[in-house]
């Protein structure tokens, strides 16, 4: 261990040396003081400086994307509804269809067959009624119930005859359509005269057809409807006859009779309606999208949808959210979808109130609302909606909230304390957050960082840091002022002679 002796030489060294330091220092305040000088005053100790503000009021809302299917609104699938063998098919995938335009048809031999044997059981049952019966009463039945088929089949023949010459009349009226315009087209585009004349003599050819067929005073169309209204009439009072008949009370037998009766009405009534499916026709104006049918191809019970057809005027977006998301989402809110680097808007229109089956999830529409955006059935899209929201919600920066131990906390200024202040927060984005609890819009929320602000520290708000050294140098000018005014000349900084 090493050790220092210091000798008396040294001390008395030491000694002199620190009251000449301490004259050095004596003598410099003297000097101050003769010139009048206010001595500095002292560094103020370190001051926590931080700035605080008022929580803001208003929207703050949280979305969440997902990943949609586009589907038009509105999509129909046909399939055939008897069976038999497919004759010819009139549209493709992609062609655009009216509603009421033929689709395909069917081979209506064997459902003819049906329709005839129908017919003549409903003739055995007349007959076995008139002999059953027998009776003159019964018989006036019979006869009611005969003219009264009679007038029944003459109206459905003449509603049929009708109808056909009105589609016949139609698919016509469709195809001369087509013509004209496709006339109209190459008329615009052909430069060499003579074809030029040609194609305007066959489009007043096509026009003058178009207006013949679409005229309502043709003799055979007056003829059919005029056949029509009469049979029309004619079952009228049949219906009425035989209904004045059989209003009387009526026995068993009468009974039984006509249950027979009427049984073998609804099987000829069936197979009329059967031979009616074997033309199957557009439900909705739109677009070919499917096509499974060939001609010569064999229908049945289980055969596949044959066509799809889709209105494409309105696309919509199918998209799946949770329990949570889906209490959030409402029809019409507004939601945003991206394609391909492209954005654009849509608002929600439909909103599923039961969770399907499968996923647990909750079905949401949202109809696009851009015209031209090209989107395609099936494809997907992303989609950004609003899955919280809080219309008046109490916000603070997000960087003014604390974490202990997963408990939320702000500082407050209090009256030049920091307050530790526990919160409950709520939605937030990247720059404020809900408080849903533990503040009032009065508190001023320290918004700033510093290591040393802690509950109960005390602190100085940005702007007000520099007030106290401003105090201390404004009370010191105050104490110099009545030795300026004594008179006494300024020093000249020197020493005075001794």
């Amino acid at each position: 261990m090493e050790v220092l002796y210091v000798s008396k030489r040294k001390k008395i060294v030491v000694s002199i040396c620190c009251v000449a330091a301490a004259g050095v220092v004596g003598l410099g305040a003297y000097r101050i003081v003769s010139r009048g000088e206010t001595a500095p005053v002292s560094a103020q100790p370190s001051q926590v400086i931080v700035q605080a503000q008022l929580p803001q009021s208003g929207e703050i809302s949280h979305s969440t994307e997902f990943i949609g299917t586009v589907e038009p609104d509105e999509v129909v699938t046909v399939t055939p509804k008897v069976s038999g063998t497919v004759l010819k098919t009139y549209f493709e995938v992609g062609d655009t269809v009216k509603k009421g335009d033929l689709l395909y048809e069917l081979d209506p031999v064997d459902i003819q067959l049906s329709l005839t044997a129908a017919e003549a059981q409903l003739e055995a049952n007349r007959i076995s009624a008139e002999v059953g019966l027998g009776s003159g009463y019964d018989a006036q039945i019979i006869q009611a119930k005969s003219s009264l088929d009679a007038a029944q089949k003459a109206y459905n023949t003449a509603r049929a005859n009708l109808k056909d010459w009105d589609d016949a009349n139609d698919d016509s009226l469709r195809m001369l359509e087509k013509e004209i315009t496709k006339l109209e087209t190459a008329i615009k585009s052909e430069t060499d005269k003579d074809k030029l004349e040609e194609l305007e003599k066959q489009l007043s050819l096509a026009k003058a057809n178009y207006n013949e067929r679409d005229d309502d005073d043709d003799p055979n169309h007056r003829a059919l409807r005029t056949a029509f209204t009469n049979a029309q009439i004619s079952y009228n009072a049949a219906k009425d006859a035989y209904d004045l008949v059989v209003g009387q009370a009526r026995s068993d037998a009468e009974l039984t009779t006509d249950a027979s009766l009427k049984a073998a009405e609804a099987g000829l009534a069936a197979q009329q309606k059967q031979l009616e499916y074997t033309k199957v026709y557009s439900p909705i104006d739109g677009v070919i999208e499917q096509k499974n049918v060939t001609e010569h191809q064999v229908s049945g019970a289980g055969s596949p949808v044959y066509y799809t057809v889709s209105n494409k005027t309105l696309m919509v977006v199918k998209f799946s959210v949770s329990e949570t998301a889906v209490q959030n989402i409402e029809p019409g809110d507004k939601v945003v979808m991206e394609k391909s680097g492209q954005t654009f808007d849509g608002t929600v229109t439909e909103v599923a109130t039961m969770a399907d089956p499968a996923s647990g999830l909750f079905v949401v529409k949202a109809a696009v609302d851009a015209d031209d955006i090209p989107l395609h059935t099936g494809s997907t899209v992303k989609i950004s909606a609003q899955t919280e929201k809080s219309p008046d919600a109490i916000l603070v920066p997000l960087d003014s909230v604390y974490y202990d131990e997963g408990e939320a906390y702000v500082y407050t200024y209090v009256d030049g304390v920091a307050k530790r202040t526990p919160v409950t927060t709520g939605i937030s984005n990247k720059e404020v957050i809900e408080i849903t609890s533990g503040l009032t819009s009065d508190d001023q929320v320290i918004t700033t960082w510093h290591p040393k602000l802690l509950d109960g520290a005390a602190v100085v708000l940005d702007g007000q840091a520099d007030a106290a050294p401003a105090e201390s140098s404004q009370a010191a000018d105050a104490q110099s002022a009545p030795e300026e005014s004594s008179g006494e000349p300024a020093s000249s900084g020197q020493p005075d002679a001794q």
